[in-house]
């Protein structure tokens, strides 16, 4: 199944307003009915950027590392490095 495009644009509107907890619930739900790869990926993606915001960051990284090994090899792996190094940053692992 393919994503629910109205519904994604819907959650990252909650994140923008602030709303992050609404928004990781509908992201959350949008990624277990999700079949496509590429955009399960850029889901889980999306579900590490919320969890990143709320200081919550194992769970952001476990996010970030499936979607690692789901997403094919096209630009969606740069977005998941850069959040990588957001992560690796608010960690204190400013070397890596």
């Amino acid at each position: 199944m393919a994503m629910d495009t109205q519904r994604f644009e819907h959650a990252i509107a909650l994140r923008d307003a602030g709303r992050v907890e609404e928004a990781l619930r509908e992201l959350a739900s949008l990624t277990e009915v999700c079949t496509d790869p590429e955009e399960r990926a850029s889901l889980l993606l999306n579900e590490a950027r919320c969890y990143r915001s709320l200081g919550r960051l194992a769970e952001a990284k476990e996010r970030l590392s499936r979607a690692r090994r789901i997403a094919s090899r096209t630009h969606l792996l740069l977005y998941l490095e850069h959040e990588r190094a957001i992560l690796l940053w608010h960690e204190g692992d400013r070397d890596k």
